[in-house]
């Protein structure tokens, strides 16, 4: 796999790549913002290229076939019966989350959400008038689950309940008996479920999703993290009810959007149709890396926490720095470019470090890892 082809990104206006912490300077490594340092499916760049070469930039609407397509994408590989008529094309995931609980939620509304937590998802709730209800997942040695327990007393005053399953930034994946069980207590207290699920087709185990159990879930899909297509930022937003749906659109009209750029529908379509052994490929690839980390990192006293989804891993390093600020300093001393936890409203002192690079550059963040004051490394 050592074909893989990335993209050099300084000078094209990289967030990833040009924002960083200030107080890093010199030969920084950038493994943060969750998008991929591979090339995109070449039958992506290729119909892109070939349309801005008719020089057409102007209005466009997506082919008849897009939502059917993406319907396909899904029951092909996820068993998910969508029917192509209850797609709404929406800007980016984080609105289609925000829309999801204006159209179905009143202002006060309680709003349940696991922690940590993807932070955009908990604003979509607060920036709109609603309630946080924070519900941390169980950190058992280096797994994740769902307090049930918990979440049971929360079901009973909220209105709904908003998943990010896959999870991020833990790479958890919600097993078929968890969301049984939530889709159940769910119906039990008449609480609508709003999935995420952005990160599906980058899980390394069965994924189900929350759809094929409750036909009433609102489930948001995009291309952008499968296909590294973050910069059309482009959502689709299935909608099974007719009321909901209707008062999802009615909402969305509000704001006068009408239609993606041309060029987005035209990648979309495209990574469809035709990515699927670019995913492949690319998936083995960061696997692989995924498990070199972890290998490495057995040799530390810096724990692995188990991850069944994402491009990024999510360690612990709780039992060598007491808060997030002395593992801030850590990492400004050797350079590392990564999310802390502070980003994710988690207080533990931890790190979701992107490996979807080349393994050299996987090879140097361990090495610069064990460089980091306190950690103690095993060298063979």
């Amino acid at each position: 796999m050592s074909n893989i082809e990335l993209v050099e990104r300084m000078g094209l206006n990289s967030v990833k790549y040009e924002k960083v912490d200030p107080r890093m300077s010199g030969d920084i490594l950038r493994m943060s913002v969750a998008e991929m340092d591979y090339q995109v499916c070449p039958q992506v760049r290729d119909a892109l290229i070939k349309r801005i070469e008719t020089g057409f930039l102007g209005y466009g609407r997506p082919y008849p076939s897009l939502y059917q397509v993406i319907a396909d994408w899904y029951n092909t590989h996820y068993q998910m019966t969508l029917n192509p008529n209850h797609f709404i094309t929406t800007p980016s995931v984080n609105v289609a989350v925000a829309l999801s609980i204006l159209a179905t939620t009143k202002p006060k509304d309680k709003i349940i959400l696991h922690t940590p937590v993807y932070m955009p998802l908990a604003k979509a709730i607060t920036e709109n008038d609603r309630e946080w209800v924070k519900s941390p997942l169980k950190l058992v040695d280096t797994h994740y689950e769902v307090d049930f327990e918990l979440l049971g007393e929360q079901m009973k005053d909220a209105s709904a309940i908003l998943l990010c399953s896959p999870h991020n930034p833990t790479g958890m994946v919600f097993s078929k008996e968890d969301l049984v069980k939530i889709v159940e207590m769910s119906r039990a207290n008449h609480v609508q479920i709003i999935s995420d699920e952005i990160h599906a087709d980058w899980t390394y185990c069965p994924f189900t999703s929350v759809q094929t159990l409750d036909e009433n879930a609102i489930v948001i899909l995009s291309a952008s993290k499968t296909f590294n297509l973050q910069s059309f930022q482009t959502s689709f937003t299935h909608i099974e009810q007719m009321d909901i749906r209707q008062k999802f659109q009615k909402i969305l009209d509000g704001f006068q959007y009408k239609a993606l750029n041309s060029l987005a529908y035209l990648a979309i379509e495209t990574a469809y149709i035709h990515g699927d052994e670019w995913l492949k490929k690319h998936k083995g690839y960061t696997f692989n890396n995924m498990l070199l980390i972890k290998n490495q990192l057995q040799k530390s006293n810096v724990k692995v926490i188990e991850n069944d989804s994402l491009f990024m891993m999510w360690l612990d390093f709780s039992n060598i720095y007491t808060d997030v600020a002395q593992l801030e300093e850590a990492l400004i001393e050797v350079n590392l470019a990564v999310n802390t936890s502070t980003m994710f409203a988690e207080s533990r002192p931890m790190i979701r470090i992107n490996v979807a690079t080349d393994t050299q550059t996987v090879m140097e963040a361990v090495r610069r890892i064990s460089h980091m004051p306190k950690v103690m490394y095993e060298v063979d």
